[in-house]
């Protein structure tokens, strides 16, 4: 059996394939790639957001976990 999790990375990559200013989804997709360890592909769907809404507090948020997704990507590097 298939984890949920991965089924639904799956379908909202795809989602963006097609809708690809979809900031909520981007946003989601971060959020549920860093919170698999998945630093690197959360550090670029963080980007992605930020180049489509870089004013918000949604936005903030989202800075915030860039930098530490890049934190962890650098201390995995390190290691």
């Amino acid at each position: 059996m298939v984890p949920i999790h991965n089924s639904l990375t799956k379908a909202v990559i795809a989602l963006l394939t097609e809708y690809d200013d979809y900031a909520d989804a981007m946003f989601n997709l971060a959020l549920l790639l860093q919170r698999q360890n998945q630093y690197s592909e959360a550090a670029d769907y963080w980007r992605r957001y930020l180049a489509n809404d870089c004013q918000s507090e949604w936005a903030a948020r989202a800075r915030r976990s860039l930098k530490f997704c890049e934190m962890q990507i650098n201390l995995i590097a390190s290691a």
